[in-house]
């Protein structure tokens, strides 16, 4: 299976934060976890607000062979009214538009387009 860049990001993202976990690390700040895995902080952001928006707190346990949860669309625009000024968007149709690519090469099904 091959990952976009934000599939990516996103799963070494969850790794950490699920490393975290195991050492009783409740809090990990968003730049901590950018810089330590040398990831773009404002992508990152755009990842996390998905996945939170999604309520995904792991992978999927066999990755590539179908979702990992469902977002709608209400929720990806509200990500993308909070996120355009970071996004390389004209408007907030094309910022939905990214935000969708993004979500679903993360494994997250969109609903209500």
């Amino acid at each position: 299976m091959k990952l976009s860049k934000k599939g990516e990001y996103a799963l070494r993202s969850l790794i950490i934060l699920g490393i975290a976990e195991e050492m009783d690390r409740k809090l990990v700040q968003v730049t901590e976890l950018a810089e330590s895995e040398q990831l773009p902080v404002k992508f990152l952001e755009q990842i996390l607000h998905l996945l939170k928006e999604a309520k995904i707190q792991k992978g999927s346990q066999t990755p590539g062979t179908g979702t990992v949860g469902k977002i709608t669309m209400d929720q990806v625009r509200k990500i993308a009214e909070v996120k355009m000024v970071d996004m390389n968007a004209n408007d907030i149709d094309a910022a939905v538009r990214m935000l969708v690519g993004s979500a679903r090469s993360m494994g997250l099904e969109v609903v209500g387009q």
